[in-house]
């Protein structure tokens, strides 16, 4: 279709179209429009909802037409494999090119869903009061609550605090042997007393080479510890690298475990992780554990009671730890109290008792669940409508940084911040060579006081990345802008700036976000031409590796 005929059409509807090559229109604000939209579609014009497997509210919407839109002649279901739920208006075939009757179809299909839109979102409007009623409830309960107070709460661990406290508990000591390390190993480590290696005096270490947690007797046994409580994103062949770099190590592929480790059962790791290669290395070996029904039960269960009573700093720290753990997980005992005083709520508030039978009950709660999950969608959609205005602003604001300081080289800008950072690549650098927010997602920039850029050198090195590592360590220029910035090179990060605001991104105006950004990237840019000037020289020395080669 050509632009003047899109263009024709769009003045008709009022809306631009959201995808050109399929003349996708959205419905309403309310749903995402690249799932949720009237197409042109086969000759004819189609609501489509998108994809097969959708979210709970594209599900709510569709499950309110199921029962609605068999009162209206003018509109047929069909079937697409595509989408989750499709109708069109029963019409002739439209040619492409007649735009007023593409237009005009668009517009009636429009009218005609209008009022049901409405009523799908008036019945989610009136969820949405129930669940503030129950937020009111559950605020009141939580003020009769005694006074409770976890450090490990209050601090906010994060996955890799998680991996840290594990791994510290596995290298406790108790005369000469790692008698939690072997509770571990031979309570939640499947196959491991079918082969009864000696737990002897493995390295136990942290967040080395990418691995979250490592138990290893080099040429002897490894258990790999992959962390994910908090749901991280599997990454690309992740558990494959993670193995073959404990091969490397000189270990037996038949004595490599891999614990994964998720919150509490429900995350199943990719297959782009756990690649089939790596599955047949392993076989039985890969081990699946969470939080919820594994750790906490053993630590409450085996690892506390076994403590010697000395031990007064294991004990209060496995206490600690044990207490995040059910809170975490709502099983403290002043949460289940909560949690039972809201379930009797729940039922009031849909004239329920516990007289009602079981199937009333459970069809209640399942459809209360359909709409509060609906309504959780509408939050996340316009959340991540806002993420993305404000993350816009930042990478234009980026670009044109760049374009006019650096007119003759080219920048390319990644934005990752779902994964909470935000790449930037010079022109002439290896890709494990680059600028870097961190961490930075679009809360950082919506309600965040401090924005943070690094120079990063990550892995893997080869003899040019070795060569700017030793050439950074000794240049005067560059010593000089850690020292003004009171930074010490630490890991991948070889500088860092941290820029603390009075307000958000967010709340400045388009000239006050350019100058901060100016301010920032002029302070870390500077960096550019010292890198620039050891990734260029002379023909680098090979590394210490490929000597070794």
């Amino acid at each position: 279709m050509d632009d003047i005929t899109r263009q024709k059409i769009e003045a008709m509807v009022g809306i631009a179209a959201t995808n050109e090559s399929g003349l996708q229109y959205g419905i309403s604000e309310a749903f995402p429009s690249w799932n949720v939209h009237y197409e042109y579609y086969q000759g004819h014009i189609e609501l489509h909802l998108e994809p097969s497997s959708p979210s709970a509210l594209v599900r709510s919407f569709a499950d309110y037409l199921n029962g609605k839109l068999t009162s209206v002649p003018e509109v047929e279901t069909v079937g697409r494999n595509f989408c989750y739920f499709a109708a069109r208006l029963k019409s002739e075939r439209i040619k492409e090119d007649d735009y007023e009757r593409i237009g005009r179809e668009i517009i009636k299909f429009r009218d005609i869903l209008t009022p049901f839109i409405e009523g799908c979102l008036s019945s989610l409007s009136a969820a949405s009061e129930v669940a503030e009623a129950l937020g009111k409830y559950y605020e009141q309960l939580k003020q009769w609550e005694p006074y409770h107070i976890n450090v490990i709460d209050e601090l906010h661990a994060n996955e890799n605090a998680h991996s840290r406290i594990l791994l510290r508990l596995l290298k406790y000591p108790q005369a000469g042997q790692l008698v939690i390390l072997k509770s571990f190993l031979e309570t939640k480590v499947h196959g491991w007393s079918d082969l009864n290696p000696e737990v002897g005096h493995p390295t136990i270490i942290y967040n080395s080479e990418y691995i979250d947690g490592l138990v290893e007797a080099k040429g002897e046994y490894a258990v790999i510890i992959e962390n994910k409580i908090h749901n991280a994103e599997d990454q690309d062949r992740q558990i494959e690298r993670y193995v073959d770099t404990v091969i490397s190590h000189g270990t037996p592929a038949d004595r490599i475990w891999v614990v994964y480790l998720t919150r509490d059962g429900g995350k199943v790791i990719s297959d782009y992780s756990y690649t089939d290669r790596v599955k047949i290395i392993l076989g039985d070996r890969f081990i699946p554990l969470n939080y919820r029904d594994d750790i906490l039960p053993w630590l409450k269960e085996s690892v506390l009671p076994s403590c010697m009573i000395r031990e007064e700093w294991l004990v209060s720290a496995l206490k600690q730890y044990i207490d995040h753990l059910e809170g975490m997980f709502g099983l403290r005992e002043t949460q289940r109290k909560i949690q039972n005083k809201m379930e009797e709520r729940i039922l009031r508030l849909a004239n329920l008792t516990e007289d009602t039978d079981l199937p009333t009950i459970y069809d209640s709660l399942r459809e209360q669940e359909k709409q509060f999950s609906a309504i959780l969608d509408i939050i996340a959609n316009k959340k991540n409508k806002i993420d993305r205005a404000v993350l816009r602003s930042f990478t234009k604001i980026s670009k044109a940084y760049f374009e006019d300081s650096c007119p003759e080289r080219h920048f390319d800008l990644e934005d990752h911040s779902r994964d909470g950072f935000y790449q930037i690549f010079p022109e002439g650098w290896p890709r494990n060579v680059h600028l870097e927010w961190i961490p930075f997602r679009g809360k950082h920039l919506i309600t965040g006081h401090n924005l943070t850029l690094v120079l990063h050198i990550e892995p893997p090195k080869n003899a040019k990345v070795n060569q700017l590592i030793a050439g950074l360590a000794k240049d005067e220029t560059f010593k000089a802008l850690n020292r003004e910035n009171n930074f010490r090179q630490s890991g991948s990060t070889f500088y860092s700036f941290t820029k603390s605001l009075a307000r958000s991104f967010n709340e400045m105006s388009i000239a006050d976000k350019t100058a901060l950004l100016k301010d920032i990237y002029d302070k870390v840019c500077a960096v550019i031409p010292i890198v620039d000037k050891y990734l260029s020289e002379g023909k680098p020395q090979p590394s210490v590796e490929e000597d070794e080669e």
